[in-house]
């Protein structure tokens, strides 16, 4: 009777190691199931997020860089639009327009030499437009500057247009442009452009445009300033609006000469020299603008962006 006790006692735990075991076997089948659908749509939503993100920045798009060089730069670049234009030679050209925002606790400082343009990847000369673009001076965190990049070449040669800054590239033109830039470059009010080259009578000192091109006419022969108390108070959008375009060029170049810098351009130098407050002893290479206080820079800045 013992015996018959111990072996049915023995196929019950039998029974129940066999059911535990199935169900393990079942509970693992399950989560591999799972686990392959999880990958699965992992898979489907890294190939949605490649199709979205190219690794090009699109027209609206910003990108946040960072430069070190003899200063820690930091900065947001957005691309507000692309365009069209010639030079006064009647070469065709392409332009960017750029927001540049600081977001570090250095100052910002660069020129458009820091954009680089590429056709089908062929770089595209813009050494004849050197430092015509925008030109970033001293901008402190959170304030912005916005103004154009731009290189020779016609559009319309080229299927792929790329414009660099550090290690952001933006797509303007061809099979890298999404949907998004499309639609942003619609919405932009792209003009076709036109602007001196770099030996043309054009300052290589200040944010130059066809509209901001010397004109004797728009000199005055007063000792006066143009902005008297630049140094000491910040002018008003209204105030500077009221300037020609030779005025606000005159103006901020002003501020640079009343700390003894030199100009580059004949005709900004002549201008200068015929004030009698005008001591000009500092070379531009050699100008440190670390001596403008935070009025002039403000200044600068808002003419900046009305030129």
């Amino acid at each position: 009777m013992e015996i018959v006790k111990k072996i049915a006692l023995a196929f019950i735990v039998a029974a129940v190691l066999l059911f535990g075991v199935r169900m393990i076997t079942r509970d693992d089948s399950s989560s591999s199931n799972t686990s392959n659908d999880t990958s699965t749509t992992t898979s489907e939503e890294e190939t949605t997020s490649e199709e979205e993100d190219n690794g090009y920045h699109q027209v609206g798009d910003t990108a946040s860089l960072y430069y070190k060089n003899n200063k820690k730069m930091e900065f947001d670049c957005t691309l507000n639009e692309w365009g069209k234009g010639t030079d006064t030679d009647g070469k065709s050209l392409i332009y960017a327009n750029f927001t540049i925002k600081a977001t570090g606790t250095e100052a910002v400082s660069f020129t458009d030499d820091y954009f680089t343009f590429y056709g089908d990847d062929e770089q595209l000369n813009t050494e004849e437009l050197s430092n015509w673009g925008i030109e970033v001076s001293n901008l402190s965190k959170g304030r912005k500057a916005t103004g154009m990049a731009a290189c020779l070449g016609d559009a319309d040669d080229y299927d792929n247009i790329e414009v660099e800054i550090g290690d952001a590239k933006f797509a303007l033109k061809g099979e890298n442009v999404l949907q998004r830039g499309l639609d942003a470059q619609s919405k932009a009010d792209s003009k076709d452009i036109k602007v001196q080259t770099k030996d043309s009578n054009t300052s290589t000192d200040s944010t130059d445009t066809d509209e901001s091109t010397t004109n004797e006419d728009d000199y005055s022969t007063s000792d006066d300033y143009v902005l008297p108390d630049s140094s000491s108070r910040i002018y008003s959008d209204d105030e500077l609006s009221t300037l020609s375009s030779g005025e606000l060029r005159i103006a901020k170049n002003e501020i640079y000469a009343r700390h003894g810098r030199r100009f580059k351009d004949e005709s900004l130098q002549s201008y200068f020299d015929s004030k009698s407050w005008y001591n000009g002893t500092i070379e531009p290479d050699d100008f440190d603008e670390g001596v403008l206080n935070k009025y002039e820079r403000s200044n600068i800045e808002s003419i900046a962006a009305l030129e």
